[in-house]
């Protein structure tokens, strides 16, 4: 697994790309709190080549707030989803959808195309493989994300 493979996104690339697709402002800042994967985690894979080269993790309340605004669900919708602790079909898709979008920014000139393998819900246990690749990224961007309108949550990018 080479980090020559797959670039590092920047903070304001994450803003920009999850603000316009979900079309709201994006407050984005570095996370103080605990990385997403201690709560709830939605985990997704990506891969070049069909191998591992990076991670994003995002907590419930992320993915909740991500999901509904993509789709204009309204926010309470998502307050319920973090009340019973899971994800609506709809909700989990659609921040499927931004976590797929979310691929292009591990794009690097001369490098293979890299794309989104796998996303695991927070419902789901975590294989071993994505557990482990977690452990000891080469680099790592750790973000506190609030949707306008709807709340935040932490998300993380994890170079592999």
């Amino acid at each position: 697994m080479a980090t020559s493979n797959c670039a590092m996104p920047s903070a304001k690339a994450v803003s920009r790309l999850i603000g316009d697709l979900v079309d709201k402002r994006l407050a984005v800042k570095l996370a103080a709190d605990p990385p997403p994967e201690k709560k709830d985690p939605t985990v997704a894979l990506y891969v070049n080549d069909d191998e591992p080269v990076a991670l994003c993790v995002a907590d419930l309340a992320l993915a909740a707030h991500a999901g509904a605004a993509l789709v204009l669900v309204p926010k309470a919708v998502a307050e319920e989803c973090l009340q019973k602790g899971e994800l609506e079909e709809s909700i989990s898709e659609s921040f499927g959808e931004v976590l797929n979008v979310f691929a292009q920014l591990f794009a690097k000139p001369g490098a293979p195309r890299v794309y989104l393998k796998t996303v695991h819900p927070p419902t789901e246990p975590l294989p071993d493989e994505i557990s482990q690749l977690m452990e000891n990224p080469s680099n790592r961007l750790d973000l506190l994300v609030d949707v306008a309108e709807y709340g935040g949550g932490l998300f993380s990018v994890l170079v592999l």
